[in-house]
């Protein structure tokens, strides 16, 4: 196992109607595997195939529809509940850190440098946002490459610790660096 990921999925009662939450696990592998369990009763709910790369980081979105994968040189996002392919994101790093904001209407995406790349290349936090106006931002400023990224409550911020073990923080709205 190369990664893992909690999230919560949604169900309801047939008895009283009220929204209870089951928990899901998602477990990576370093052949592109990706299976989903029901931590309800342990049984697996789906598995994810179509990764060529050993996956690096495996997100849940916070209402628990999507789940993120990070791999060699894409991001994809997958159907929690069946294994369908939902969208490819291609770029030139190898990824890690996912995290999605409150609303699932974005993703950041953190990783190494391909030292292939120019240097101004090699660096970098993406942002996607996810919604019909679909787009990329890159958050710059740090020196060394995101692994573990986050997204503050109201989606407003977004942390990165580098692999320096420093720690950036940006302004989503105007991509800029506002705490180093």
């Amino acid at each position: 196992i190369t990664s893992i990921a909690s999230g919560k999925k949604p169900e309801f009662s047939k008895v009283d109607g009220r929204k209870r939450s089951h928990w899901l696990l998602a477990t990576a592998d370093n052949v592109g595997t990706i299976i989903i369990w029901d931590l309800a009763d342990y049984t697996p709910v789906s598995m994810v195939r179509g990764i060529v790369h050993q996956v690096n980081g495996v997100k849940f979105s916070s209402h628990g529809s999507m789940l993120a994968s990070a791999s060699h040189s894409y991001v994809q996002l997958w159907n929690p509940y069946n294994g369908g392919h939902l969208l490819t994101l291609h770029h030139t790093h190898r990824r890690q850190g996912l995290a999605f904001s409150s609303d699932d209407a974005m993703l950041v995406v953190g990783g190494a440098a391909n030292p292939g790349n120019s240097p101004a290349e090699q660096v970098g936090t993406q942002r996607w946002q996810l919604d019909h106006a679909r787009g990329v931002s890159l958050l710059r400023g740090m020196s060394h490459a995101g692994a573990k990224v986050v997204f503050s409550p109201d989606a407003r911020r977004v942390a990165a610790l580098m692999n320096d073990w420093t720690i950036g923080i940006w302004d989503v709205s105007s991509k800029r660096l506002i705490q180093r």
